[in-house]
């Protein structure tokens, strides 16, 4: 997993253009991570095996800041100063938190657009776009299902992440099969 992570980071800097990641990749490096914790905690503080595992995870982690600083620069510039439509090239999660930035700045435009015409500035909240898809973990397996976007989703198994429509996650947090991420602020 290690030698997956390093090669994404590798082609993040080498290229100019944001790089495809597969849409789980974050949801599996971080089960990689998880991996690594648990099985440094298990082992004996003295050993060789657990002072080489503390080095895979320092770098692993060092590696995964990098990638998502990178990726998030690249993000903004694309979509802002370019206007590039990324679509299948980001994750669920890029996504889900990059959702809102493209009509923020669109409607700041405007914004200047009326102040330079000398008209009253003003910004109507409904310029501003509401969060398209939710971020969720799921709490039990369950089948693909299709989105009130008509998009298929899934299938998911426990632990997995994504980002879900209002309406569907709605429902699903009435039936216990998942929980809503927050973003820590």
């Amino acid at each position: 997993m290690y030698d997956e992570l390093y090669q994404a980071w590798k082609r993040e800097k080498e290229n100019r253009k944001l790089q495809a990641l597969p849409d789980d990749f974050y949801s599996v490096i971080s089960l990689y991570i998880k991996g690594l914790t648990e099985e440094q905690r298990m082992l004996d503080e003295q050993s060789v095996k657990t002072r080489l595992l503390a080095e895979e995870l320092k770098y692993a982690r060092r590696l995964i800041s990098d990638l998502l600083y990178l990726r998030s620069q690249k993000i903004l510039q694309e979509t802002l100063i370019e206007g590039a439509k990324l679509g299948d090239i980001l994750t669920t999660e890029e996504e889900v938190l990059f959702a809102n930035i493209a009509p923020s700045f669109k409607a700041y435009d405007k914004l200047t657009a009326a102040i330079v015409g000398g008209r009253k500035p003003q910004v109507e909240e409904a310029t501003l776009a509401k969060p398209k898809k939710i971020l969720v973990r799921f709490l039990r397996e369950i089948p693909a299902i299709i989105g009130t976007d008509m998009k298929t989703y899934g299938p998911f198994k426990p632990e997995d992440i994504a980002g879900l429509p209002m309406e569907n996650v709605e429902a699903l947090l009435k039936q216990g099969v998942i929980v809503k991420l927050e973003a820590e602020e």
